[in-house]
This record gives structure tokens, C-alpha cells and sequence, in this order.
């Protein structure tokens, strides 16, 4: 599910290097499309973050991100694989653009308001201003 959604890293983001370090790339899958408020080490207030999808993290990348976070943090190595295992690894909003694929898929467009009303026949002369 989650295929359709990635973020791209930001190049003036502080953290590019280390997604790249971890990841060897600046895109990488989420879970949603829509941020989650998180609390998060080193911020004093929570921040709209999006989810890491595990699925689509290769075994060694989990690895290199699990030995980044535990030197970053001062954490045992086999913890941070552990709750990154069974939690969320977040990333800030603030640090990527997002983009959805099969937008179709996820947005309902039947209640957009550019959207004409099948059983109204003047919808287009009304549009341009025609009466």
C-alpha cells in the first residue's frame, strides 16, 4: 500500500547526509501521505513527522540506520533494532516534499468543487459567465 507514497530528503535539510549515509539515497517510502505530530528528541515541541514504511528498508539499510541512531543517541545497538523493528521511525516534515503516486487511489475527487454536476445542463455557461 504505502508504495505510493515517498518522500524525497531535502539537500539543505541538516540530516541529508545521514539518510544518505544510512540509506545511500535521499528517497525512500512512507506509510501516509499525512503527517503525524511526534515527540522527538532535541525539539521542545511535538512536529509533524512521516513514518518510515520498514517494507521497503533492505536489511542492511536497517542496520546502517540501527548502528546511526545508536551512536547518535548513546543507545544499545540490539534496543534501537528492536524498537525500530517494533515502533516507527519518523522523519521530519519539515525536512522532504512528498509525492503520492495514484493520487486517485487515496483522494475521493467526488466532492471537488470543480467537479460539474451531471444532471445540471447549463453547468459550462454558467462557468464562462454566460446566461
Amino acid at each position: 500500500m504505502a508504495k505510493d507514497f515517498t518522500v524525497t530528503i531535502s539537500e539543505s535539510s541538516p540530516r541529508v547526509a545521514d539518510f544518505i549515509k544510512c540509506f545511500g539515497r535521499r528517497e525512500l517510502h512512507i506509510k501516509s501521505f499525512i503527517p503525524q505530530l511526534m515527540e522527538l528528541p532535541d525539539f521542545d515541541e511535538p512536529q509533524p513527522c512521516y513514518l518510515l514504511d520498514l517494507e521497503f528498508v533492505s536489511e542492511e539499510e536497517l542496520n546502517r540506520l540501527a548502528i546511526h541512531l545508536s551512536e547518535k543517541f548513546n543507545a544499545n545497538l540490539e534496543t534501537v533494532i528492536g524498537v525500530l523493528r517494533n515502533s516507527e521511525m519518523p522523519i521530519l516534515a519539515t525536512d522532504c516534499v512528498v509525492s503520492v503516486e495514484n493520487p486517485q487511489k487515496w483522494i475521493d475527487f467526488d466532492d471537488a468543487p470543480f467537479s460539474p454536476d451531471e444532471d445540471y445542463e447549463d453547468y459550462e455557461e454558467d462557468w464562462w459567465g454566460e446566461e
